[in-house]
């Protein structure tokens, strides 16, 4: 946002919104109490006040830059998260290392929905946009990690995750905590689908799912690497 003085010559600004605050002092209740209403402003003459509702803030807050954390974690660090962002859009990355998942296909596919061994994925949430890389378990996580493709359909060569009919909402929550583990869930929990790229895995998709439902592990030799960094992802 370019900031520019009330007073600069190049500019004419003319008043349109007035907030007022009133304090009850000594009030009905016998506590102070605050108020505030937002009153139109036309033709220079201040007009009847409404009360100033929590939309009508939502809505100053975006045109003015300021640090406001809409979150909060509720302890410690979770020790998964490897980077976050709340100034503006919200932006977190973190790792989420199980051994298997339950996955659900579309019936018309040749993969039946059960258990499948999954490799050390992340997460990067970036607004209401995810995405999601593999990595492998045995070597530390730093910024030159290197990523592989989620060896999942629905999932785009870049990464991005094509949700389909579930959806990321997640303003309803407190903590960050909540909002990875609502992610993932998310994520497991819809239809996969279709492919969007042909480097999945390091043969036939159908095939090897078919030999890994129901197995507890995962080869890592079968990922394909991606061609970016963790610090990429951070960088977007």
């Amino acid at each position: 946002m370019e900031e520019n003085t009330l007073h600069d010559p190049k500019f004419h600004f003319e008043p349109k919104i007035a907030i007022i605050g009133y304090e009850a002092i000594n009030g009905y209740y016998g506590r102070d109490e605050c108020y505030f209403s937002r009153h139109t402003v036309r033709n220079g003459k201040l007009g009847a006040g409404s009360p100033l509702t929590m939309d009508m803030v939502r809505d100053m807050l975006k045109l003015v830059d300021v640090d406001r954390c809409e979150f909060s974690f509720k302890g410690q660090l979770p020790k998964p998260l490897l980077y976050f962002r709340d100034k503006g859009t919200l932006q977190l990355v973190w790792s989420c290392d199980r051994p298997v998942e339950r996955l659900l296909f579309k019936e018309q596919l040749d993969i039946p929905t059960g258990t499948y061994p999954i490799p050390k994925l992340v997460f990067s949430l970036s607004g209401e946009s995810l995405s999601v890389f593999a990595i492998t378990r045995k070597k530390p996580i730093h910024d030159g990690t290197e990523l592989y493709h989620a060896p999942f359909m629905n999932v785009y060569a870049s990464g991005k995750v094509c949700m389909g009919d579930a959806t990321l909402h997640y303003r309803h929550l407190d903590f960050y905590e909540d909002i990875i583990a609502f992610v993932e869930k998310q994520f497991f929990l819809s239809v996969f689908t279709h492919t969007n790229h042909d480097h999945l895995l390091n043969g036939n998709y159908t095939e090897l799912m078919l030999q890994m439902h129901e197995t507890m592990h995962f080869e890592e030799a079968l990922l394909l690497p991606n061609h970016q960094l963790l610090q990429h992802v951070y960088e977007n």
